[in-house]
Parts: structure tokens; sequence; C-alpha cells
């Protein structure tokens, strides 16, 4: 694009040298011609400096959002390994304490155990199960601001594209 825009500005600025080398006779004429190939050639100077501005932004923003969504994605692959580390850790649990005599004199010790056991299970799901939540939304959250991301940078490149045909349609007119 910014080829494309270089390439529009020498177009003008080889115009504007031919404009004024073919009417050198007629000055009047000639200037207002000239001036307006000015204006044309620093208009398209700055469109593509905005442009250019506007797409590194744009890419900027993407790099960044990429950078959040990977880091999202490890959070969230250290919380999956953490929640089996902790079912797996209940579940042996749970076996050995099926595997204990019935019969013991503390048995109401280990029914509380297990129930506090069971109790503290429930809460790291939850708290585990409300932060997975909490990922995917921000990760929905991410996936929306790059799609306006794109499209953002898409309409610029369609005013860009206009921006190039606009000094050309000055020509033909």
């Amino acid at each position: 694009q910014l080829q494309e825009s270089q390439c529009r500005y020498d177009d003008l600025a080889e115009e504007l040298s031919v404009s004024s080398a073919k009417t050198s006779g007629d000055t009047s004429d000639t200037q207002g011609e000239l001036a307006r190939l000015q204006r044309a050639v620093l208009a398209a100077e700055e469109d593509a400096r905005q442009a250019q501005r506007r797409f590194e932004d744009a890419r900027s923003e993407a790099a960044t959002l990429r950078r959040e969504l990977t880091t999202i994605g490890h959070d969230l692959a250290m919380l999956r390994t953490s929640k089996a580390e902790v079912e797996q850790e209940l579940q042996t649990l749970s076996e050995q304490l099926k595997q204990q005599p019935v019969q013991q004199p503390s048995h109401e010790g280990l029914d509380s155990i297990v129930k506090a056991m069971e109790a503290d299970f429930e809460t790291r799901t939850m708290r585990l199960k409300e932060e997975v939540q909490y990922l995917r939304k921000r990760c929905e959250e991410k996936d929306r601001r790059l799609e306006v991301l794109v499209c953002e940078k898409q309409a610029m490149g369609v005013q860009l594209q206009q921006a190039h045909q606009s000094p050309a349609d000055l020509e033909l007119g």
C-alpha cells in the first residue's frame, strides 16, 4: 500500500513537472494547474502518512492481542492441569478411605475429614470453573477486538485505494 502511495506521489510529481514544462507560455492557467497538482500531491502524501500510521497502530494492537491470547491459553492449560491433579488426589484419598476397615474407633473423624475434603474439593472446583469462565470470556472479548481491528484495517485499505483513485479522477476530469 505504501508502495502504491509512493507510485501515486511519483506520478503526480512527474505530471506536475510535465505540466510545468508544457505550460510555460500560458502562466495563469499553468499556475492554477500547478497549484492544483501540488495540492493533490500534498493531499496524497498526507493520506499515505495517515494510512501508514493507522496500519502500524492496528498491527501493534493485533500483536498485543495475540500475546494476551497466548498468555490466557497458558493460564487455562495450567488451570486444567491443576484441576486434574486435585481430582486425582481426591480420587486417591477416596479409594484409601474405602480400603480402610469399616469398624474403626475414629470412624466419625474420617467422615468429618471426608466431608471437609469434599467441601474443599467442591470449593476448588467452583473457583476453577469460575476462572475458566472468566478466561473464556476474556478470550471471546479478545477475539471480538481482533475482528474489529481486522475490519478497521480492511476499511483503511479501501480508503487508501480510494485515495489513490481520487487523483486519477481529477486528471480525467
